[in-house]
């Protein structure tokens, strides 16, 4: 999905079971364009209905391309499903692959503020599947410490700041640094796997 916004393909949100969009804030860097997109209304009681209108809008081409334009949906166009963001469902369509929310993903960090030195719980729901590895990502860099999703699909990870508010964190060829909690902060964090093609929402960590 990023890659199809960073390509400006047809990326149309489709919004299911009441949800409402998300704002540019509740979503991953590579993806916040999609805050910035048309959405369209799946109701329940008129699906096919409204999935059909949706796939006529989007053959609306230039003669000759409509065709081309159904196989490219048939094969590239994600399915729309129910996605927790921030508590509501969103659905997506695209012409072309890409990455984004996990279906049914949630975060949740208990407690979700604390001191410098509080240890904290990183947990949550919608993993991929069993054995994948979970990056944690804390303040846009990812903590040393990874969780690893299980048979249900579940995940969970502890962190334990120093005295000081020091966390260690991994740069991209595995080697540790540091990183020390500022107090009056609030940190961004959220889950994915290390490829990127599984994220969770994003939730905050307020340090008092």
């Amino acid at each position: 999905m990023a890659r199809a916004l960073s390509r400006d393909a047809r990326v149309v949100p489709i919004l299911v079971g009441g949800a409402v969009m998300p704002t540019a804030a509740q979503l991953p860097d590579d993806l916040q364009g999609l805050a910035q997109r048309q959405a369209v209304v799946v109701h329940d009681e008129s699906w096919h209905q409204d999935v059909d209108s949706l796939v006529r809008s989007l053959r609306g081409e230039p003669a000759g391309t409509a065709e081309r334009c159904r196989r490219r949906l048939l094969i590239a166009a994600i399915a729309a499903g129910v996605l927790a963001l921030a508590g509501v469902g969103l659905g997506l369509w695209a012409t072309s692959g890409g990455r984004g929310l996990g279906a049914g993903a949630t975060l949740e960090i208990s407690p979700n503020h604390g001191h410098i030195g509080t240890v904290f719980v990183v947990s949550g729901t919608g993993c991929p599947g069993r054995g994948r590895q979970i990056n944690i990502i804390f303040d846009a860099k990812s903590l040393a410490d990874v969780a690893w999703c299980q048979a249900n699909h579940t995940y969970v990870a502890s962190f334990t700041p120093s005295s000081k508010g020091v966390l260690t964190w991994a740069d991209g060829k595995g080697n540790r640094h540091e990183m020390t909690l500022s107090p009056g902060a609030t940190y961004i964090v959220y889950a994915q796997t290390p490829t990127g093609d599984w994220v969770s929402p994003r939730v905050t960590y307020r340090v008092g």
